[in-house]
């Protein structure tokens, strides 16, 4: 089974590594919890590891490496790099050569997370880097050098009201209408604001999507730890910036466009906001100021960027995501305030629910584990794919559906097994990781299989949701218009494929192997599919032609009152 390999990065005398129990106090910057989740997790189609580097040699913070410096460490040998600093934007800043040393890293196809807080906290090492210096607010008290917009505020007070992005929402259990500070130490989260994606179904229907970062098990992530004052994410008004980076040394300096063309389109790839938060304003706070909270209004909490659809070398570059505020994953959010008078804000997320109380913590941790999904490298993807579906193929209902499967058989299976093997892994894989994983699989298979890419080519503007500039139509142009048919029909013929050519492997290893199967069933399946098409056609204008000789399709005329 694969391995993930994850960096996660962060600075400062109050960043660190620690968890532990609210009854013993928790270092409230640290992020334990968020490294414990991701731990304790069983990982569909591969295993993670996971490297914690401080930037900083403070004493106590649970770090494997200390004094980390990006620029003079390998970082060929990860997949995924998380970084929350916490430093200002001043003299701790990343040098020229670790801003490189990242820009390089993501070119090559890595993942990069990013995340810091309101004002310029976290800026000192990511309000350079490539994409993510433009998909996420980071200077503070002027805009940037290149035109960044400023960041929001952390001050309560006049007259920055609407500068500032509280969400704290009251607990489940608070008796009046004031908000405290530590609300945010509480089991209830605030409500986000997903965008919604459309593929077609039919010729009349669309389905909806979130962004893959908020596709869950449970369903979609509607929910994450609240805070006073976060950070904002945006999409840049400009995607034409050449970053230019002159590194001292021997390292050749880095010169790149931020946000390329992708591959076979003819506009930049651009970044987007896949979910809001929302300030709820007018209220007062139990702080002794008693201070009311900032405006009403929308902002953006959550951005990403799919960089494996440009291509740079040779090689797709790495996705990115970004967050408003780290505060959604540090300690003092998620298992509690150690300091806070009430036992159920020293406790957190781990708090007993109260009767008629939801589980905000099972979204949130979805949300964790997304990133990580996500973020994996395009050229490791295909690995990951193929040993989620082996093993699917090894679970008791597909053991259940198939006892008796073996490669003698395969030619004889009509398209009706690939339909309903598609439907069983939409459900499993809707239980493991969320229901947009098979819609995700599609791309990556179809793009290494060079008989079958056609398809994809013909297929994604009405069935991939996340396709940048989609044009979504009323109906697939490859279908003549008089047919009602889903064009995800075709997709679930390649998804059908998909597992049958994975049971059909007994054990083996052997992607290649895989990957010819795949192809082999989904071209003989959607030929019988083309042939089924084409008798429906033949049906549907004989019945037309019916309808015409006996004049029932003939224009109503009005009939005046």
């Amino acid at each position: 089974m694969p391995t993930v390999k994850i960096l996660i990065v962060t600075d400062s005398y109050s960043g660190g590594y620690r968890r532990t129990l609210p009854a013993n106090g928790a270092e409230q910057f640290h992020l334990g919890e968020f490294v414990h989740v991701l731990e304790t997790t069983s990982w569909d189609g591969f295993n993670i590891q996971i490297t914690k580097a401080h930037r900083d040699n403070v004493p106590g913070t649970g770090a494997d490496l200390v004094d980390f410096d990006f620029s003079t460490h390998d970082l060929n040998q990860y997949d995924e790099i998380f970084m929350f600093p916490i430093t200002r934007d001043g003299a701790a800043n990343a040098s020229a050569a670790e801003v490189a040393a990242i820009a390089r890293f993501m070119d090559r196809g890595g993942g990069v997370f990013a995340t810091g807080d309101h004002e310029d906290l976290g800026a000192s090492l990511c309000r350079q880097i490539p994409r993510v210096r433009s998909m996420r607010r980071w200077h503070w008290p002027s805009a940037g050098p290149l035109g960044e917009p400023v960041a929001p505020v952390g001050t309560i007070g006049e007259p920055d009201l609407e500068l500032r992005h509280d969400t704290l929402r009251e607990g489940p259990d608070d008796a009046d209408a004031n908000y405290e500070f530590d609300d945010q130490s509480d089991n209830r989260g605030q409500e986000i604001y997903p965008r919604w994606f459309s593929s077609v179904s039919g010729r009349y229907f669309r389905r909806n999507y979130p962004h893959p970062l908020l596709c869950a098990p449970g369903g979609v992530v509607r929910r994450l730890p609240d805070h006073a004052h976060e950070g904002q994410c945006e999409v840049p008004a400009s995607l034409s910036q050449t970053i230019s980076i002159p590194v001292p040394g021997p390292t050749p300096d880095y010169s790149e466009e931020e946000y390329p063309v992708g591959i076979g389109a003819t506009q930049r790839i651009a970044p987007v906001v896949v979910a809001q938060g929302k300030v709820i304003g007018g209220h007062m706070t139990h702080d002794p100021d008693k201070e009311p909270t900032a405006e009403t209004k929308l902002f953006g909490v959550i951005g990403a960027y799919d960089g494996h659809l440009v291509e740079r070398a040779g090689r797709r570059l790495g996705r990115v995501a970004v967050d408003s505020t780290w505060h959604h994953f540090f300690n003092v959010n998620l298992i509690g305030d150690s300091g806070s008078p009430e036992a159920r804000k020293r406790q957190g997320f781990l708090a007993t629910l109260l009767p008629g109380q939801t589980d905000d913590y099972e979204p949130i941790k979805a949300y964790f584990r997304n990133l990580v999904y996500w973020l994996v490298p395009h050229d490791r993807q295909i690995l990951v794919i193929y040993e989620a579906f082996r093993t699917m193929a090894r679970k008791p209902q597909m053991i259940e559906f198939l006892p008796r499967l073996d490669r003698k058989i395969l030619p004889e299976l009509r398209v009706r097994w690939h339909l309903k093997l598609a439907g069983l892994a939409d459900h499993y894989f809707a239980s493991v990781r969320g229901g947009c994983f098979t819609l995700q699989f599609l791309p990556i298979v179809l793009d290494r299989i060079q008989p079958l890419r056609p398809l994809w080519e013909v297929l994604q503007e009405q069935v991939y949701p996340w396709n940048p500039g989609q044009r979504v139509k009323q109906r697939a142009e490859v279908l003549d218009a008089r047919l009602e048919v889903d064009p995800k029909i075709f997709a679930d013929v390649v998804v059908g494929a998909a597992v049958l050519a994975a049971a059909a492997q007994e054990g083996k290893d052997d992607l290649k192997g895989w990957l010819r199967d795949v192809e082999v069933l989904a071209t003989r399946g959607l030929r019988e599919v083309r042939a089924s098409l084409a008798e429906s056609q033949k049906r549907s204008s004989a019945v037309i032609s019916r309808l015409d000789e006996r004049a029932l399709l003939a224009e109503p005329s009005l009939t005046k009152a």
